[in-house]
């Protein structure tokens, strides 16, 4: 194993055996340290509290929008708009995008 300057840790296995790794705790990183530790082995980075950083702010801007008295299911498909906008601007930065099989 080896470590980098960020102390992400890369991992030698066979390459038909990989050994599966998740990463918690990345807010805050840039997008090449996290494409470094998918370089390092890391193929699953949970992403909630990174995503969720700017919702509120977009929450007040359709709340605004209604004179700050926005209807229920409006907040509602706000979130979700905003959930999938932050999805796949992840995917894409991590070239994980249209890989599904």
């Amino acid at each position: 194993a080896s470590v980098n300057r960020r102390g992400f840790v890369g991992v030698q296995t066979a390459p038909n055996r990989p050994i599966p790794l998740t990463m918690h705790g990345g807010s805050g990183l840039c997008e090449e340290e996290y494409k470094s530790a998918i370089r390092s082995g890391i193929s699953n980075i949970h992403f909630y509290t990174y995503t969720t950083l700017d919702l509120w702010s977009h929450l007040e801007k359709v709340a605004e929008a209604a004179d700050y008295r926005p209807v229920y299911h409006n907040l509602c498909r706000a979130t979700i708009e905003y959930f999938t906008l932050q999805t796949k601007r992840a995917m894409k930065m991590l070239g994980s995008a249209g890989r599904a099989k």
